[in-house]
């Protein structure tokens, strides 16, 4: 990778991160999203292996080696969206971006009625590339993304902002990763 990209790549990493702790988010940060999903998993095994675990409308698991790596593991989970699986111990979901400010964006009926309501613990996955200036903005490209072929799965069109941590009280987590970083 071009040295002046890795700098980049590195400083927007440190921005992100800067914001999403002044908001009080517990954060996990990775150089990849492999490392990130890695990360998950061991997380997941150490934490909370006898926990009900829900996995929302993510991609993040979808491609065959981290869902082998995923099943391997021995965790317990399940990608069923419905009222009980709503209410899972550990939710874990994937964010379409994040505004400026540090508000995180989520798209999906069961993704931001799990984030904002649900789970007891929320993991979300942040690539520090995927940014909005507003919430218009974001608005605008999600209608704009929801028509790509690889996001139909996703059950209902709902946009949600988590304005920040603190209100919360550490029950969402983000797996911040770098999307150029390799």
């Amino acid at each position: 990778m071009d040295t002046h990209i890795k700098w980049y790549t590195q400083k927007k990493s440190e921005r992100v991160a800067s914001i999403l702790l002044e908001k009080q988010f517990v954060l996990h940060c990775s150089n990849t999203l492999k490392e990130a999903q890695e990360k998950m998993i061991d997380i997941l095994k150490k934490q909370h292996n006898e926990d009900s675990i829900c996995f929302g409308d993510t991609l993040i698991f979808s491609d065959s080696e981290s869902s082998k790596n995923l099943n391997k593991s021995g965790i317990t989970y399940t990608n069923k969206h419905d009222q009980s699986t709503l209410l899972s111990k550990v939710v874990v979901l994937e964010a379409m971006g994040m505004i400026e400010d540090g508000e995180i964006v989520l798209y999906g009926d069961f993704n931001v009625s799990a984030g904002i309501f649900g789970a007891e613990i929320v993991y979300i996955f942040l690539a520090t590339e995927h940014s909005f200036s507003n919430k218009i903005q974001a608005i605008q490209q999600i209608t704009q993304m929801s028509q790509d072929p690889r996001l139909s799965s996703i059950e209902g069109t709902g946009v949600g902002f988590i304005s920040n941590g603190r209100k919360f009280d550490k029950r969402i987590r983000v797996m911040l990763y770098n999307v150029y970083a390799e």
